[in-house]
């Protein structure tokens, strides 16, 4: 009887592990980069950290050579130039003379190379190695200074000092025409404060074969028209590439892995063409819709899935094939159905698209909120049908941004990170029939959205918001509201939010069942239970025998 209740308990402690752990799904994997980045410097020499700030300085250091002429440039190379008090290493401002820093290896508090004011084209970096900054700082600083070439070297930061926030592996303001080509940031393992390119009115950026694999984010381009950034391969914790204000640019075949999201453009019509991306995806802001026109964005994948760009294609019909986003401009009448997404980022983009019909989806992405993620997010729209569909560990389920007369009816919308309905500027929209269970704002009315209708809810530990007047909260036909979980059973409901909204009549039975804690595992946990059993069992018998 003694190892007999041996072995029941290890049914019991085996069934219970089952439950607890539940069998994760295989996720897809991205190629992982098989460079060795670990520094090694050449045979140095020591040097102390050059400053200098007019053409006359080059000769009163021993160790550059060269007369700075175009054949026969300055050359700063092979030095070692590391301090624990300098701040920067080398320092190059307001010169007219050629020069070259190559195979160096720099190591100082703030920065490796400052370089500002230098006549353009003169100044060359390559073969570098900038590491261990210790504060606030970068690794190359190009200000005032036009064609400049970067290529060839290796940023890294291994070490975070206690003012370290953010690293900037190359800086570039007013250097046009720059050519950033073979470059590698790496951050170290676990920090991800690095930053690797951020460049500020700097037009005709050539960004191209660089690679970073421990990034916090890729390249932020600001004021930069006419860039393009091709071929590189990097992972970031935020924002891969980054365009704000940078029009008739260009970004091709580049391999990016992200946590945040992907790509992400504002104000800035260019071609976004043959990118591989994993883990995330592309937003593309204008305030002006009709500038959608000017884009184009063709053969993107993200997680081996399609990023689908439509403008101005009316009746549209999307319910077959592997799409991880559909974004729509001025496509009326368009019907998006039975499609499954689960991938953390702006699922569905639709602007200015009047009678959509969004239905029987499954938006169930297996990470919770991130920066910008909504499953679908609706600008500038009217009429707008959303019912039958799945949210599932996402972020917003439902964004409507000066949208009206829509309607959310049958939707389940449960764990999310988000809010299951989010309502800015809209007015009219109906939210009916709908499960929201387990997250923080289930209906969030933001202010100046007016004459909204919220009926037949249930509202499973997921409290509402209204900020707004003039919403109703139950069925004005029927005097029938929602179901609220913590409902006191008597009197009205009181709506939190400045608008001290009430629902008149609230109900006393879910009209939509909640789901059941851990029901979805259900099936195969109850399989697991089995396999022990099957053992269990015929020993149990032989031993009674």
């Amino acid at each position: 009887m003694k190892k007999k209740g041996k072995i029941i308990n290890f049914v019991l402690i085996f069934a219970l592990i089952t439950i607890m752990f539940p069998i994760q799904k295989n996720d897809i994997t991205a190629i992982q980069s098989t460079i060795d980045y670990k520094v090694k410097p050449m045979a140095l020499t020591d040097s102390e950290s050059i400053i200098i700030t007019h053409d006359d300085n080059f000769s009163s250091y021993p160790l550059i050579s060269g007369d700075g002429s175009a054949l026969t440039p300055y050359r700063i190379e092979n030095l070692n130039i590391t301090s624990a008090i300098n701040e920067t290493a080398i320092k190059i401002h307001h010169t007219t003379k050629h020069f070259i820093i190559k195979n160096c290896y720099l190591r100082t508090l703030k920065r490796g190379i400052d370089i500002f004011n230098v006549t353009q084209g003169t100044a060359q970096i390559v073969d570098n190695i900038i590491e261990g900054i210790q504060i606030d700082g970068g690794g190359i600083k190009i200000i005032s200074t036009n064609s400049t070439f970067i290529a060839n070297n290796t940023i890294i930061n291994p070490e975070h000092g206690p003012m370290a926030i953010y690293f900037t592996g190359i800086y570039l303001s007013q250097a046009h025409h720059t050519f950033v080509f073979n470059n590698t940031a790496n951050d170290a393992e676990g920090y991800s404060v690095l930053f690797y390119l951020y460049g500020y009115e700097s037009d005709f950026l050539t960004i191209a074969n660089n690679t970073g694999p421990n990034l916090y984010q890729g390249f932020k381009l600001w004021f930069c028209s006419n860039a393009a950034i091709a071929n590189n391969t990097f992972s970031t914790m935020g924002i891969g590439i980054e365009f704000d204000i940078c029009p008739d640019s260009m970004i091709d075949n580049n391999y990016i892995e992200s946590s945040g999201m992907a790509i992400s453009i504002y104000y800035s019509p260019s071609n976004i063409t043959n990118n591989i991306i994993f883990y995330s995806g592309i937003r593309i802001w204008e305030s002006d819709p009709t500038v959608y026109r000017l884009y184009k964005v063709e053969n993107n994948k993200i997680n081996n899935k399609d990023y689908s760009f439509f403008v101005d294609i009316p009746d549209l019909i999307i319910d077959q094939g592997t799409y991880a986003q559909i974004f729509l401009y001025n496509c009326h009448n368009a019907l998006i159905e039975n499609l499954e997404f689960n991938i953390p980022t702006l699922d569905i983009f639709a602007v200015a698209c009047n009678f959509l019909n969004i239905t029987n989806n499954v938006f169930d992405c297996e990470s919770y909120n991130q920066y910008g993620i909504k499953d679908i997010y609706l600008r500038l729209c009217q009429n707008a049908s959303i019912s039958y569909n799945y949210h599932h560990l996402s972020g917003d389920a439902l964004y409507l941004d000066i949208s009206h007369n829509c309607s959310f009816s049958h939707n389940i919308v449960y764990d999310i990170g988000g809010d299951g309905v989010r309502l800015h500027y809209s007015n009219s929209t109906e939210i009916s029939y709908n499960l929201f269970q387990d997250f923080g704002a289930s209906v969030n009315i933001d202010y100046e959205s007016y004459h909204n209708v919220i009926h037949h809810n249930t509202f499973w530990n997921s409290p509402a918001r209204d900020d707004c007047s003039l919403n109703i909260w139950y069925d004005i036909n029927t005097m029938e509201g929602n179901y609220w979980w913590d409902y006191s059973g008597s009197g009205n409901y009181t709506i939190p939010g400045s608008a001290k909204a009430n629902d008149t009549y609230p109900l006393g039975t879910p009209p939509v069942p909640i789901i059941v804690e851990f029901q979805q595992n259900l099936n195969y946990t109850l399989i697991l239970l089995l396999i022990p059993l099957i053992v269990v069992i015929p020993y149990i018998r032989k031993r009674k025998k």
